[in-house]
C-alpha cells in the first residue's frame, strides 16, 4: 500500500511539474485570490448588464473600438489602453501571436466625435512584427511579474484629470497563477514595473500621440 501511495505521489508531482514551470515572481497569495475574485465578477458580466440594453458590458465596451474581448481569444494576446482625460483621446496597442506570425494593432480615437456620440477612429496602424519584437514584449510581461500584480490600487488623486491606463494579457498556462487572463488598471501611474511594461507596448508606435486639447481642436480635424 505504501509503495502504491509513493508511486501515485511521484506521478502527480511529475504531471504538475510538466504543466507549469516554477514561478520566478515573489507575490502575496492574498493578492492573487483577490484578483481572481474581481476578475470573476468582471469576466462573467455580473455587473453592468443594463449597459446598452441587454448587451454584455465587455462586448459593449470593446465593441466601440472594434476590439476583441481578450479573455475569449484563442491566441496569446496583450493589450494596453490609455484614456487621456484632458486631451480627449483614447489610444490602444494590441499584439497577438497567430500561428508562427506576430501582429500589432495600434488605434487612436477622438473621444465623443462620432455621429452617434461615440469615439471616432482617427488613425489605425496594423502591421506584422518580428519574433524578436514579440519575445521582447512577452519577456517584459514575465520579468516584471504582470500576472501577479494587483488589479487596482486606490488613488487619492481622483479621476478629474490625468489618464487611465489599462493593461491586459491572455496566455494559456502562465507560470504564476491558474488564470489564463489578467488585467491591471492604474490612474496616472508613477514609474514602476507596470509602467515599464506599458512603455514597451508604446514603443510599437514611433509616432507621437495626437493630443486633442479641446473640443474645438477635434472639430477642426
Amino acid at each position: 500500500m505504501k509503495q502504491t501511495i509513493i508511486i501515485l505521489t511521484v506521478l502527480l508531482f511529475s504531471i504538475l511539474s510538466c504543466q507549469k514551470k516554477e514561478c520566478t515572481c515573489n507575490f502575496d497569495p492574498k493578492v492573487v485570490i483577490e484578483n481572481d475574485s474581481i476578475l470573476n465578477v468582471i469576466l462573467n458580466d455580473v455587473i453592468n448588464e443594463e449597459v446598452a440594453g441587454k448587451s454584455k458590458w465587455l462586448n459593449y465596451f470593446w465593441g466601440r473600438y472594434d476590439e476583441p474581448v481578450l479573455h475569449l481569444q484563442k491566441n496569446e494576446s496583450y493589450r494596453f489602453l490609455i484614456n487621456d482625460l484632458l486631451d480627449y483621446y483614447v489610444k490602444i496597442y494590441r499584439v497577438e501571436k497567430i500561428g508562427k506570425r506576430y501582429k500589432s494593432e495600434i488605434k487612436v480615437f477622438a473621444k465623443g466625435m462620432a455621429k452617434n456620440g461615440g469615439d471616432s477612429l482617427m488613425n489605425h496602424i496594423s502591421k506584422e512584427i518580428s519574433k524578436l519584437e514579440w519575445q521582447e514584449i512577452t519577456d517584459v510581461f514575465e520579468k516584471k511579474c504582470f500576472w501577479t500584480m494587483p488589479i487596482d490600487i486606490e488613488s487619492d488623486d481622483g479621476y478629474l484629470d490625468g489618464s487611465l491606463w489599462s493593461l491586459e494579457g491572455f496566455k494559456k498556462y502562465n507560470n504564476c497563477t491558474s488564470s489564463n487572463f489578467h488585467g491591471v488598471g492604474r490612474h496616472s501611474p508613477d514609474s514602476s514595473a507596470y509602467t515599464i511594461i506599458c512603455e514597451k507596448m508604446m514603443k510599437l508606435d514611433p509616432l507621437e500621440i495626437q493630443n486633442f486639447s479641446s473640443m474645438d481642436d477635434l472639430e477642426n480635424e
